[in-house]
């Protein structure tokens, strides 16, 4: 009798993970959809065959491609809220980015509280 481990058999090989892959825009549950496996299987699949990784990276890329193609165009057009998104996500370093206030309670001030010694969870007042 053979005491060895028994393996799970992969369901899916390379090339049909790569099959999957293809036209899903890179949207995992997509492709896992097409597998007849979960969402997390597929990101199995894709630590467990580097070109199924490759390919979906392609795909990526390519719809990456695609966005900043329709959102090239929208500037085109001086779409103003294409504009401003842009700015605040590409052009940081240009002073565009979102303010967040932070507040203390109900819109109040902010208590900030030291405590010396973290460890010290008895210094803490209650």
């Amino acid at each position: 009798m053979d005491s060895s481990p028994v393996m799970a058999k992969t369901k899916n090989g390379a090339g049909k993970v790569i099959k999957a892959i293809e036209g899903s825009g890179g949207i995992k549950q997509l492709i896992a959809e097409r597998l007849g496996v979960h969402r997390h299987t597929v990101t199995n699949y894709l630590n467990k065959y580097p070109t199924a990784q490759q390919a979906y990276n392609n795909e990526v890329a390519v719809v990456g491609d695609k966005a900043e193609e329709i959102i090239h165009d929208a500037l085109k057009e001086d779409d103003l809220q294409t504009a401003k998104w842009y700015a605040m996500n590409k052009l940081k370093d240009r002073g565009y980015a979102e303010r967040h206030e932070i507040t203390g309670k109900e819109g109040g001030d902010l208590t900030i509280r030291y405590v010396n010694n973290w460890r010290d969870h008895t210094a803490l007042p209650s």
